[in-house]
């Protein structure tokens, strides 16, 4: 079970939770079916407490739902998926 609910920023186009006074966030946008991850950002009052990957993870998940394949566009997201057979299968034909 996730320790954080995630919320989609419509408006901003990025995945978001909020904890306290912090807003960590994943930014997208997505162009057919394919979602590009371009960014993660995680406060650096959250660094190191596995909020980056939880983020990522709940990302993956709602990108699973939806039928998408993804493109990571930031080095931490790709090594989040690379790690996860689940999310790997997720990655879009190159």
């Amino acid at each position: 079970m996730s320790r954080f609910q995630l919320f989609h920023n419509e408006v901003m186009r990025r995945y978001e939770f909020s904890i306290g006074m912090h807003t960590p966030y994943v930014q997208y946008y997505i162009k057919g079916d394919i979602i590009y991850l371009t960014f993660a950002k995680v406060p650096p009052a959250l660094e190191g407490q596995g909020v980056g990957k939880e983020l990522v993870d709940k990302v993956m998940e709602q990108v699973e739902r939806l039928g998408l394949k993804v493109v990571p566009q930031c080095r931490f997201i790709a090594a989040v998926i690379k790690r996860n057979p689940r999310w790997r299968e997720l990655l879009a034909e190159e």
